[in-house]
């Protein structure tokens, strides 16, 4: 992370240093600096206006979809949105007020660097009451993407007009290898809105389609529609019949939304390939976490494929509606959470930020009321929030015991147990089948290994922690568990008179 920051930082003085160079012998020089600073400005960069109220709290958005282009190669775009009110503007020379980003992305594949790239966005707005809107910068990257497997991509900002704002975000995906000898279906895709392409195409376009992702999933209040948008492939050879449905539904924690939030369409196989687009009124849902699924079935009816997109409303006059009529006959803010004060929700769900969502916990910063956030906690306990067979109260119950357990076992002078990376683990996955502690010593600091004989279907998973800084405050240095932290090098981070521990020297 110190890395990170200190490449972001030193990015951030290049580009405020390299552009002070206007006299004509430095500009060739400068143009060779912004050439290799910056590769990706030529990106084209769009801004366009959400329908949606912004969030409090809410900053950088991240998201990953797959398609297949016409020569059936694979492809995946990454988009990014972030609200102009949590960017800082400053007054521009010619007038109005401009802003300064820096933005650097880096993509890994099973583990290792896939790609990586910095750029710099530019914006200058008239009038400083457009800050105070739902606009969002919004923006996507495309790869062409020929290796299937888990990918991991990261996005960090920095803003150069504040340069202690930042952010960073990531997203875990894992690209499939489209079948000629299956219907198969790109990702969906949720958007703010979907309109006919005219004239040139933009980053945006789609097909015939010119589709303005909506990166955050937030629907709601003044955005009550839900836009969509997937692709199917190979349907000629793969589907016998004639005829064939696209098929879409809102399913939420008690099942399908109702028939108003579901739709269905016969076709004539004609094409081997189809888009799919189409809108949902969200008006009537209360404040919760929703999935969308879509697909492609058989006349009959039965789907043949399908793909699903978890979203968020916020519509607090419908929640509390709903919340009022649902006390005589059982509310969906099950058990233990009815009887909880807004304090004791905010502790809760500040625990929940394992399991939480970004857009989930931006959500819920949004929420003004203590029965809004009550029916909003009791959606996400509802819906699965890990990979066993617990669900709904019962892992909820054995998430916050095991939150508790930790505020004993791993509380040290720098912060509470389970905001530590050994809470973080026991909370996600419980106890150790072995722990193995190791004392300070001459030549290494003191570190534990954590072994799990089977965890997420791997065998033998470890976990290392390390006390670099001293004070009891372990800090995960390596696993051996796909998607959590890895490096294979992580013993020279606890050797002594190593690198690693020179830097933590610099740092005191």
């Amino acid at each position: 992370m110190l890395g990170e920051n200190f490449l972001l930082q030193l990015s951030a003085r290049m580009v405020r240093m390299v552009s002070r160079l206007s006299s004509p012998i430095f500009l060739k020089t400068r143009a060779i600096l912004f050439r290799f600073l910056f590769l990706p400005v030529c990106i084209q960069f769009a801004i366009y206006v959400s329908a949606g109220k912004a969030q409090n709290g809410s900053q950088l958005s991240l998201d990953v979809a797959q398609y297949q282009d016409k020569d059936h190669r694979s492809y995946m775009d990454v988009y990014y949105s972030v609200p102009r009110s949590s960017v800082g503007y400053a007054l521009a020379k010619g007038g109005g007020y401009s802003c300064q980003l820096l933005f650097r992305l880096q993509i890994y594949h099973e583990g290792g660097l896939w790609a990586s790239k910095m750029w710099k966005v530019e914006e200058t707005i008239a009038d400083s009451a457009h800050l105070q809107t739902a606009n969002q910068l919004v923006d996507l990257i495309r790869y062409q993407t020929d290796a299937a497997g888990h990918y991991r991509v990261v996005l960090h900002i920095q803003d150069l007009h504040r340069s202690s704002h930042g952010d960073s975000v990531s997203v875990e995906v894992d690209l499939r290898q489209f079948s000629p000898d299956e219907v198969e279906m790109s990702d969906l895709q949720l958007a703010s809105t979907i309109t006919s392409a005219a004239g040139s195409p933009t980053i945006f376009t789609k097909q015939v389609y010119e589709v303005i992702p909506n990166v955050a999933a937030l629907f709601g209040e003044s955005a009550v529609d839900l836009y969509y948008y997937f692709e199917a492939y190979h349907l000629l050879k793969n589907i016998s019949s004639r005829k064939y449905k696209t098929v879409s539904y809102v399913e939420g924690t008690a099942g399908k939304a109702g028939e108003e939030l579901s739709a269905s369409h016969i076709k004539q196989k004609r094409f081997d390939s189809i888009v799919e687009v189409g809108r949902m009124n969200v008006s009537r849902l209360p404040t919760g976490s929703y999935r969308l699924v879509a697909g492609i079935a058989d006349s009959a009816g039965t789907m043949i494929t399908s793909r699903e997109k978890k979203f968020f409303v916020y519509n607090p006059a419908v929640t509390e509606e709903l919340a009022a009529g649902r006390r005589g006959a059982g509310s969906t803010a099950v058990g233990p959470l009815q009887t909880l004060s807004e304090k004791e929700l905010d502790d809760e769900f500040d625990r929940m930020i394992y399991v939480a969502s970004r857009a989930e916990r931006d959500m819920y910063k949004s929420l003004k009321s203590a029965e809004a956030k009550r029916e909003f906690v009791s959606s996400l306990w509802q819906s699965p929030r890990n990979g066993d067979a617990l669900n709904g109260l019962a892992y909820r119950e054995q998430y916050l015991a095991r939150a508790r357990e930790t505020e004993t076992r791993f509380k040290s002078p720098a912060r509470p147990g389970w905001k530590s990376d050994r809470g973080r683990v026991f909370i996600l996955y419980g106890p150790a089948d072995r722990l193995d502690r190791f004392p300070s010593s001459t030549t290494s600091l003191p570190y534990e290994t954590w072994t799990y004989d089977h965890l997420k279907g791997q065998g033998g998973v470890v976990f290392i922690f390390a006390d670099r800084m001293g004070f009891n405050n372990y800090e995960q240095v390596h696993s051996t568990l796909q998607g959590e932290l890895q490096d294979p090098s992580w013993q020279q981070l606890i050797t002594r008179g190593s690198s690693g521990e020179n830097r933590i020297n610099e740092l005191q």
